[in-house]
C-alpha cells in the first residue's frame, strides 16, 4: 500500500495545478478520496481539479473524511445540474465561451420575457445559456449560489444583497469614476436613452455624483491652500529688518496710533483675529503656527468664527478620510487641531454672547477714530 507521503505525490502529478495552494496538507487526504481523484467519479468529472482542491482544503482543515466525500458528492451533484440545465460546464466559462465560438462570445437574443425585450436587441451577453440571454432570476440564483455561505455588510453593518442590477450599477460606477468613460458612452452603454440635445440622462448622471472619499480630499486640498495662504501672510521676516521696520513706523507714528498698535497688534491680522505680542514678525512660535491655535497672544475676534467652523469642517473629513486609509499619524495630528478648533470655537461663543449682553466691548472697538483723536 502506497503511504501517505506517496499518495500525495501522485495526486500532485495527476493535478500539477495543485501545487499553487502551498498551505494545504496533501499527505493528510486518505486512500479512499485519493483513489476517487485518481480513478474514481471524481477524476472524470469535468471540474475534477476544483473537487481536488476542495477535497484538500477541507482536509487540511480537519474535516472528517466521511463528511468530505458527502460534500464532494453534492458538489459534483450542483456542478452537473449547472452544467445540464444551463450550459456551465467549468468556472472558467468565459474561456470556453469564446474557444466554442472562434474567440468571441456569441450574439445571442435578449430574454423576450423582460419588460424592457422590445428595446434592448440582441448582444454578446455574458450570462448565456442555448442561444439565449439567461433571465434576471436564474443570474442571480447563479449569484446567490456562488457566495453561499458569504455575508457583505456596508459601513453601517447592514446586509448587502449581491444582485445583478448591483453588478450593473458597480460596473457603472467603476467606468466614470476611476476611468472617466463619458456620460453619452456610458448611458449607451447601459441602455439609458439620451435626451433631445443628445445629453446624458438623469439616471446616467447619478454616476458622476463624488464618493465621499473625494469630498474630503477636495476640502483637505482646500486646507492646505489656505494653509499656504496663511504661511505668505504670517511668514517669518529677517528679525533684524523687522525691527528697524518696526522701530521706523513707530517713530513716525503719532502717539495714539501708536497706542493702538503696540497692545492691539493691528499691524499684524491673523486668521482668527489679530496677533497680541506686540512685535508679530518675531513670532514666538516660529513657523510653527497652525493658524495661531493654542497660542497666548492670539487676540480672537468672534466675528470670524465662520472661519473656524469652515475648517473644522474640512478637518474632520480629512481626519475620516485618514482614518480609512490606515493612516493613524495623519489622523491623530488632524484630530489634535480639531480639538483646538472646538476649543477656540467656545471661547468666541463665549465672546460673542458677552458682547450681545453687554458685559464685554473689544478693545479696538473702544479705541475712537484716529481722525478724531487727532482733533480733539
Amino acid at each position: 500500500m502506497l503511504s501517505d507521503a506517496e499518495r500525495a505525490t501522485a495526486l500532485l502529478e495527476r493535478y500539477s495545478e495543485l501545487l499553487i495552494l502551498p498551505n494545504c496538507d496533501w499527505d493528510r487526504l486518505g486512500v479512499t478520496t485519493v483513489f476517487g481523484l485518481l480513478f474514481g467519479a471524481s477524476s472524470r468529472h469535468f471540474a475534477r481539479i476544483e473537487l481536488a482542491t476542495l477535497a484538500g482544503i477541507l482536509t487540511t482543515a480537519g474535516v472528517s473524511t466521511a463528511y468530505m466525500i458527502d460534500g464532494e458528492h453534492c458538489v459534483r451533484t450542483v456542478l452537473d445540474l449547472m452544467k445540464q440545465r444551463f450550459g456551465i460546464s467549468t468556472p472558467h466559462a468565459i474561456t470556453h465561451l469564446k474557444a466554442a465560438h472562434g474567440g468571441e462570445i456569441p450574439v445571442v437574443a435578449y430574454d423576450r420575457f423582460h419588460s424592457k425585450a422590445e428595446h434592448l436587441g440582441p448582444e454578446r451577453y455574458l450570462f448565456q445559456w442555448n442561444g439565449r440571454h439567461l433571465r434576471k432570476s436564474l443570474i442571480n440564483g447563479l449569484i446567490r449560489f456562488v457566495l453561499d455561505g458569504i455575508q457583505l455588510v456596508d459601513r453601517a453593518g447592514e446586509r448587502i444583497d449581491v444582485t445583478s442590477h448591483l453588478l450593473r450599477h458597480a460596473g457603472a460606477t467603476v467606468q466614470r469614476q476611476q476611468y472617466g468613460v463619458p456620460l453619452e458612452v456610458l448611458a449607451e452603454a447601459m441602455g439609458h436613452t439620451l435626451t433631445a440635445d443628445g445629453q446624458a440622462p438623469e439616471a446616467t448622471r447619478y454616476y458622476s455624483q463624488m464618493t465621499e472619499a473625494q469630498k474630503a480630499e477636495i476640502r483637505h486640498d482646500t486646507v492646505l491652500a489656505i494653509m499656504d495662504d496663511a504661511k505668505l501672510a504670517v511668514r517669518v521676516i529677517e528679525p533684524e529688518q523687522e525691527a528697524e521696520r518696526l522701530e521706523r513706523l513707530m517713530t513716525e507714528a503719532d502717539e495714539r496710533t501708536r497706542e493702538v498698535l503696540e497692545r492691539y497688534g493691528g499691524l499684524h491680522p491673523v486668521t482668527f483675529g489679530h496677533c497680541g505680542c506686540g512685535y508679530p514678525g518675531l513670532c514666538v512660535r516660529g513657523t510653527a503656527r497652525s493658524f495661531c491655535l493654542g497660542c497666548p497672544f492670539l487676540v480672537r475676534r468672534p466675528e470670524y468664527l465662520d472661519r473656524v467652523d469652515f475648517l473644522l469642517e474640512g478637518y474632520l473629513a480629512a481626519a475620516d478620510a485618514h482614518e480609512r486609509m490606515g493612516d493613524l499619524a495623519g489622523a491623530r495630528e488632524r484630530k489634535r487641531l480639531i480639538a483646538e478648533l472646538r476649543q477656540l470655537r467656545s471661547e468666541m461663543l463665549l465672546l460673542a454672547e458677552a458682547e450681545r449682553q453687554g458685559s464685554w466691548t473689544p478693545r479696538w472697538k473702544q479705541v475712537p477714530p484716529l481722525h478724531a483723536a487727532s482733533t480733539g
